[in-house]
């Protein structure tokens, strides 16, 4: 049987009572305006909403009615409003079989996972997850499991062949997302001293040395005075400037050995 999450408190075993007076949660409120002292127009409002945490205490008296055990220890050994179930779970039915219990996998030294989950005014999380509204309808499956004291098929699914130790913990107000720390590490002041930078200097080179070396890059082309000359102006990192003269018909690779040399 598929139950919506809206009908927990059916699970749970039924309706709180209330006063003849009073209307119960999900009722339609009817107020009379207009006319004499014995008529009137009867106006139908909204369906009266849920307190805030109503929707959260029925989940945890439905687990508890479904066989949860109460934890008087509750996270971290204080004492808490906390339940805790553990097991396997249940395998859908197809056309041929039904409904079929799936306990834990048996081991010698079992697996045994914990989850924890929270559960505020405004939704639940599990363990440091991010919250999840009770009204989603994509946690509607999960909430039904719950509340039939069934551990989730979306975590038995999640860590299958192992024990699933279940814990809720009921926490007053709404949830509220840890502060988001923008940047982390260090960085530096304005108007700090500035680290003194130190490149590299290659040796001055005489002018006599310089002209020796061109010469001797430019015998390295072997131009061919038959052939068609072009020159072509080379400009180094240093800003240094000079002429090669080769043929037309050189190659990079010749050009790139008259720079290197």
């Amino acid at each position: 049987i598929s139950l919506r999450f809206a009908t927990l408190r059916d699970v749970a075993g039924g309706s709180r009572g209330t006063d003849s007076g009073n209307k119960s949660d999900g009722e339609e409120q009817s107020f009379f305006v207009g006319g004499s002292e014995h008529s009137g127009q009867q106006v139908v409002g909204p369906r009266s909403k849920k307190n805030e945490g109503e929707v959260a205490d029925e989940l945890f008296k439905a687990a508890r009615d479904a066989g949860a055990e109460v934890d008087e220890r509750g996270v971290g050994g204080t004492p808490s409003n906390s339940v805790s179930f553990s097991g396997g779970g249940h395998r859908l039915g197809d056309n041929v079989g039904g409904t079929e219990r799936v306990e834990a996998a048996p081991s010698a030294e079992p697996t045994v996972v914990s989850v924890t989950m929270t559960a505020y005014e405004n939704g639940f999380q599990l363990d440091e997850g991010e919250l999840r509204p009770f009204d989603d309808p994509a946690n509607a499956a999960f909430l039904n499991d719950i509340s039939r004291g069934r551990i989730p098929r979306e975590l038995t699914l999640q860590y299958p062949g192992k024990e699933i130790d279940m814990k809720m913990v009921r926490m007053p107000g709404n949830y509220e997302p840890p502060k988001v720390v923008l940047f982390g590490g260090s960085g530096a002041r304005l108007g700090a001293v500035v680290p003194e930078v130190v490149a590299h200097i290659p040796p001055a080179v005489s002018t006599e040395d310089a002209a020796s070396a061109l010469k001797a890059a430019q015998a390295s082309l072997a131009v061919d005075e038959n052939q068609p000359v072009t020159q072509v102006q080379i400009r180094l990192p240093d800003g240094n400037r000079f002429v090669a003269r080769l043929n037309q018909s050189a190659t990079v690779s010749e050009l790139r050995a008259f720079i290197a040399a």
